[in-house]
């Protein structure tokens, strides 16, 4: 079984947010205190993490790969993230370009 994990990204007055869901709901929800920045050896962390919560709540359904699709930060440009997503196999999906029908 195939599965697709998106990020989503939002800021509020004390953190920064990221949250990694798929079809069946929230998998992840990390809170960056403010002032820190995500780097990519953050971001390949988070990665890990995401993978053994996967493993544990899509328990023997996750067989072929993930489709992973999240933003073009520079922590997910940087050359770890990608070598980490393909290690953990995960399969990049190419965010599209911004369109207002995307993304009002």
């Amino acid at each position: 079984m195939e599965s697709i994990v998106s990020l989503e990204r939002g800021v509020c007055s004390c953190a920064e947010l990221q949250v990694f869901s798929c079809y069946r709901g929230i998998l992840l929800i990390d809170y960056l205190p403010k002032g820190q920045t995500v780097n990519a050896e953050y971001y390949s962390s988070l990665l890990v993490q995401l993978m053994d919560i996967l493993k544990e709540k899509h328990r023997g359904k996750v067989t072929k790969v993930v489709f992973f699709l999240h933003d073009d930060t520079p922590a997910n440009r940087a050359l770890a993230t990608p070598n980490k997503m393909a290690y953990l196999g995960f399969q990049y999906l190419d965010h599209p370009p911004y369109s207002p029908d995307l993304a009002p």
